[in-house]
């Protein structure tokens, strides 16, 4: 077969076949300088460390990082035991249900006999309630008891149902207290 191309387009195809060899070869080139340059560097940074004062420093900050974690352990203990006692002093905050018992008792007529009550403890933000169930030998020792309490200003409510005075002779009665 014959040869179609003429010499001078053959001898441009094979300075462009030159000229693209030289371009991938420089590529590739460039490729395993930069590979190299990356490679050294992380080598001299690594050398640096070891024989500067840095290499002390790694495990200082080692142990500066496990001071930090036995801190925050700390921490959660102190918000643990803070959270419960916050929950215990729930139950021993003011108003104590024994002081108003035994203040209900003081201010107790003989005409009065007390023979129950029903306690509801207040926690922080709610108050303490107690009912005092018992039987009056009249409904006068009656209301003059509920009116001892309300002047006593310990108690911040003092309720008597109407069913209690219902009955001149006394009888049974429920008294509700709050603190």
């Amino acid at each position: 077969m014959a040869n179609l191309l003429p010499n001078e387009i053959k001898q441009k195809q094979g300075q462009d076949f030159g000229r693209r060899k030289f371009v991938v070869a420089g590529f590739a080139l460039g490729l395993l300088l930069l590979i190299i340059l990356i490679i050294a560097v992380s080598f001299w940074i690594n050398l640096f460390i070891r024989n500067s004062g840095l290499a002390g420093l790694a495990p200082a900050v080692k142990n500066e990082l496990q001071e930090a974690g036995a801190l925050a352990e700390r921490v959660a203990l102190l918000k643990k035991i803070e959270t419960e006692a916050k929950t215990i002093n729930s139950y021993w905050s003011e108003p104590l249900v024994s002081s108003m018992v035994r203040k209900a008792l003081v201010l107790k007529p003989n005409g009065i006999r007390v023979s129950g009550l029903v306690v509801e403890r207040g926690v922080i933000g709610k108050a303490s309630k107690i009912a005092l169930v018992g039987l009056a030998s009249s409904r006068n020792d009656l209301v003059g008891y509920v009116n001892l309490l309300r002047q006593d200003k310990f108690f911040t409510k003092v309720d008597l149902p109407v069913e209690s005075l219902i009955s001149d002779a006394g009888g049974q009665f429920v008294i509700n207290l709050e603190k």
